[in-house]
């Protein structure tokens, strides 16, 4: 067991392997900052700011906007 996850730390870290997203979210815990700032989509570093759930559905809306484009 140990083999597998010290493998996949060793690809991710490497860049070889992208994170599934409890590992992102653990990521972002362990290091203190938003998942955002960890993909390069802010550069603030703040993993404190508060989302309503409208925020959270346009967000995604407008992924999925520009991912289909």
């Amino acid at each position: 067991m140990c083999r597998t996850k010290c493998l996949r730390l060793s690809k991710l870290e490497k860049g070889t392997l992208t994170p599934n997203l409890p590992e992102l979210i653990k990521m972002s815990e362990i290091f203190g900052v938003s998942t955002d700032y960890l993909l390069c989509i802010s550069d603030s570093r703040d993993n404190k700011k508060e989302f309503t759930t409208g925020d959270l559905f346009r967000n995604l809306f407008e992924l999925e906007e520009k991912i289909l484009e």
